[in-house]
């Protein structure tokens, strides 16, 4: 995966520069966009030209996260007044950074949940922002965004909530360009299991690397399918 720092110049979309201790929420949206190929590159290509009002910090997709206005400045994310009340929490533009989820219809959501996730985890580090104070758009104005973590998906966003307390899995370098997701960047999810060496044997042996999110899963379940891929590789070696 990659981080990518582009900042748009459309002036419309950035608000005033504020100092980083102004910085007390993090926000998560969806962008309500399922066309197909609306990720967060064509979010961008968007904003550099859009007239109306309405931008957030950074997109992001199952490849990306693309940062397209800086921490120092606000996007107008979610000072919005359609009938639902404002700035609920104490949350504004002004101490907060937005997130948007990508939901086009040719993405794989849980991957942009994962990069969402340790993306939001990161900003809470840096910023140093309690769980607490993590919200979803709905909190602060009761807009319906994140729809697929409001509606009958409370429980999705109780596990995000849950999630965020964990240690951070990819740590992302947010001052440049960065790839992130590597393996090197990860906690192990098997440390200090009773199998932790014999683990690493395995996984330097090419014979297991675990799952796609990068996690090992030691306690698993184990399928008769992926049996057959290890004793296949076996064979090979002997």
């Amino acid at each position: 995966m990659k981080f990518i720092f582009k900042p748009i110049s459309n002036s419309r979309q950035i608000g005033k520069k504020r100092p980083y201790s102004d910085i007390k929420f993090i926000v998560i949206h969806y962008t309500g966009n399922y066309s197909k190929g609306a990720d967060a590159m064509a979010h961008f290509k968007y904003l550099q030209g859009a007239k109306r009002y309405g931008s957030a910090h950074y997109y992001v997709d199952e490849k990306e996260i693309i940062q397209i206005i800086g921490d120092s400045f606000v996007a107008w994310s979610v000072g919005d007044n359609q009938g639902y009340g404002r700035y609920l929490n104490g949350c504004t533009n002004s101490n907060s950074i937005s997130i948007e989820m990508c939901v086009n219809a040719d993405s794989d959501q849980d991957k942009v949940y994962k990069n969402t996730l340790e993306l939001t985890k990161n900003l809470m580090e840096k910023f140093k922002i309690p769980a607490s104070k993590v919200v979803r758009h709905y909190d602060v104005s009761r807009k319906d965004c994140p729809h697929n973590f409001r509606n009958n998906n409370w429980a999705k966003w109780w596990q995000f909530k849950k999630d965020i307390e964990k240690p951070i899995e990819w740590k992302i370098d947010l001052s440049k360009n960065s790839e992130f997701g590597k393996e090197k960047d990860m906690e192990k999810d098997y440390k200090n299991h009773w199998a932790e060496k014999e683990i690493d044997e395995v996984k330097e042996a090419g014979i297991m690397k675990g799952y796609e999110d990068g996690n090992f899963k030691p306690d698993e379940k184990i399928t008769r399918a992926e049996v057959a891929v290890i004793v296949a590789k076996l064979l090979k070696k002997n």
